[in-house]
């Protein structure tokens, strides 16, 4: 893994009570055609003796172990922090990866200098030939964000694209790339998000810096979709997604759009509420949006101190030059991808 010409990769994985898949993808990771990476794995708190089966079985995996559940968020940067690498990899431990998955990463970095993040094309888990995901977009007036390409044959999506690098809006977190430098350079991933949409923020930010956000098509990962949150609540899940799309449409648009979409984000958020209590008879939706409310007004204060962080020192392009990544869909489907 070590070969001192090439620069070094640090390959962070996070995991919470994930033992089952752990084998799997850290023998994939074992024997990577790129010679110069470190793997580094950041232990959640686990319940499942994880970590004791990582020290146990792959001794050459530099492990961080927390007291507490950091999330996706701060578990990365815990790991990030530690990394010694160029550049970053950050990959889901429910995933297993291609012999040159990581080398076509860097290449793509290294061939492509205005490039700050690229993200390796998602493959199923067992239904290898079948993409979950090419890249995220974005909802311009919602900030919700879906995958491009799901479900499509990956011979399709060959013949489509002939493994050409594609502009995204933002990198799926479960397989992306950037240099460690960059990432320190706008904020690593914002520790107030816990899990859902931090990728989506950090990849935002890459875009405002001035660089690209990409898909590697020739680097494969194939992922377990739902692994890592699979037992997630409801509850949960919905909070988190809906507490930090607030928070990222406050901290990334400019000012003009965030007063135009801010009101559009909130009806719509809104609208998808009522829909669930009186057409699905749950209030569910409801309640959730009004806790991710208050959440967002408790630390307003915190969010606008980042928003002046990112629009001083991070943004060096216009909303303008973004609004080609920006679906803008009949109100019809933006709701039916919001369900």
């Amino acid at each position: 893994m070590i070969n001192k010409s090439k620069p070094l990769a640090s390959v962070i994985i996070l995991n919470h009570n994930g033992i089952i898949f752990l084998e799997k993808c850290f023998n994939s990771l074992k024997d990577q055609s790129y010679p110069n990476y470190e793997v580094i794995m950041v232990d959640n708190a686990s319940t499942d003796n994880s970590a004791e089966y990582v020290k146990r079985n792959f001794p050459w995996v530099t492990l961080i172990q927390s007291d507490i559940n950091l999330g996706y968020t701060g578990g990365n940067n815990l790991g990030a922090k530690k990394a010694k690498g160029e550049y970053l990899v950050f990959l889901n431990n429910d995933t297993y990866v291609d012999y040159y998955w990581l080398e076509e990463l860097i290449n793509v970095m290294k061939n492509y200098k205005d490039v700050g993040m690229a993200q390796s094309l998602i493959l199923d888990y067992e239904k290898k030939d079948v993409i979950q995901c090419a890249g995220l977009y974005i909802i311009k007036e919602c900030g919700w964000t879906w995958a491009f390409c799901k479900d499509m044959p990956y011979t399709t999506f060959l013949k489509e694209y002939d493994f050409r690098t594609i502009n995204i809006f933002a990198g799926f977190g479960a397989s992306i790339i950037i240099p460690k430098k960059l990432f320190e350079e706008i904020g690593g991933f914002d520790d107030k998000f816990f899990i859902y949409s931090e990728e989506t923020d950090l990849s935002w930010r890459v875009w405002l810096k001035g660089y690209r956000v990409i898909l590697a098509p020739k680097s494969k990962v194939y992922h377990k979709l739902g692994g890592f949150m699979s037992k997630s609540k409801l509850e949960f899940s919905e909070f988190h997604r809906t507490k930090n799309v607030i928070r990222m449409l406050l901290k990334n648009y400019n000012t003009i759009n965030l007063f135009i979409l801010i009101p559009i984000s909130f009806s719509m958020m809104l609208a998808r509420a009522f829909f669930y209590l009186f057409i699905k008879r749950t209030s569910i939706h409801l309640l959730i949006l009004i806790k991710a409310i208050l959440w967002n007004l408790r630390n307003l204060r915190d969010t606008l101190t980042h928003r002046k962080f990112i629009q001083t020192n991070v943004r060096k392009i216009s909303d303008k030059k973004l609004e080609y990544l920006m679906k803008r869909l009949p109100l019809s489907e933006v709701f039916r991808r919001m369900r």
